[in-house]
């Protein structure tokens, strides 16, 4: 069984910066199966074949412009898992990308309706933590002072089938 996600992924220079991040605050039970990234659509089960995919989601990037994505602060899901995350600063352009591609997506891969809905650009920097934990994560995060700016100028479509120890990339998607 094959699973497709669709991310953005970042320029090395910031991935490298908060990768270092990721490895620091690891937990043991948290296994980092991607490079930092920012998800567009969550995992979802594979239903077309991967060349199929790469022509809907080529379609998809052919209409969107490269466009700034801001990284403001650091904030944390509060939910089982505790995640710590980099904050993305609210973007019509991310959020018309993950719009436009969730449109698509039935045709493709299976991503669970109600991601439309919850939608929240971060950047994981943490995850698998406890509740005081995660918050004493954040609060060393935040003295970090992690703020930066980059132009988005694609997406990947990465997959894992369930062998596999780690997604991989399979296609960068470059804006027109």
């Amino acid at each position: 069984m094959m699973k497709y996600l669709c991310a953005i992924t970042l320029p090395e220079e910031i991935s490298k910066v908060l990768g270092g991040l990721q490895q620091s605050y690891k937990t043991a039970s948290w296994k980092i199966l991607i490079p930092p990234h920012i998800t567009i659509l969550p995992p979802a089960l594979a239903l077309a074949s991967v060349e199929q995919t790469v022509d809907f989601l080529r379609g998809v990037a052919s209409t969107i412009h490269p466009f700034d994505i801001e990284v403001e602060g650091i904030d944390r899901f509060e939910n089982g898992s505790n995640t710590v995350y980099a904050k993305i600063k609210p973007n019509d352009d991310l959020v018309w990308l993950h719009t436009q591609l969730f449109k698509i997506t039935p045709s493709v891969m299976a991503v669970p309706s109600n991601t439309r809905d919850e939608f929240n650009p971060h950047i994981t920097l943490s995850n698998k933590l406890s509740n005081s934990l995660a918050e004493q994560v954040k609060i060393q995060l935040d003295e970090q002072r992690i703020n930066f700016v980059f132009e988005c100028k694609s997406f990947s479509l990465f997959k894992k089938e369930m062998t596999d120890l780690k997604w991989v990339e399979l296609q960068k998607l470059y804006f027109m």
